[in-house]
């Protein structure tokens, strides 16, 4: 192989992503992040809504996403989050959001995760609910300073 060739070839390899990398881990206790929703599989509640949009403040433990036309009904503004390892991706992080009432079993919605950049996590969330929950695709991240 001519050396320019093999130059290209090696070039190609590394913009492809030869070895696995991750992606900077995001600082959740740090500001407030803007939040993205978007409806996939509405509820039976009859709500019209396919997406919305609010801030979540994990310092302060609050979000202010409207989820009335999303599923139906308004959650309370409370927000946890947790970073659990992933097993499917070694040393790789899922990040766990609770937009609602932490432990109860029908007030609020998990969003799961994991981060693209420093600043910014998309993943999928679901809502919590005894019967026909509604679930989707969302997109959380920071604006940066």
């Amino acid at each position: 192989m001519r050396p320019a060739a093999s130059f290209l070839v090696f070039v190609a390899i590394a913009a492809c992503g030869g070895s696995p990398s991750r992606a900077p881990t995001p600082i959740l206790d740090q500001g407030t992040w803007y939040i993205e929703v978007h409806v996939d599989s509405p509820s039976i509640s009859g709500a019209t809504g396919r997406a919305g949009s609010g801030t979540v403040d994990l310092v302060v433990g609050k979000h202010t996403l409207n989820f009335q036309p999303l599923i139906g009904r308004d959650l309370s503004h409370e927000a946890t989050f947790s970073v659990r390892g992933r097993s499917d991706v070694p040393g790789a992080l899922r990040y766990e959001i609770v937009l609602g009432a932490a432990h109860s079993d029908h007030d609020n919605a998990l969003f799961e995760g994991h981060a693209v950049t420093a600043d910014s996590i998309v993943g999928t969330w679901s809502e919590a609910a005894y019967c026909c929950s509604a679930s989707g695709r969302f997109t959380l991240w920071r604006p940066r300073v």
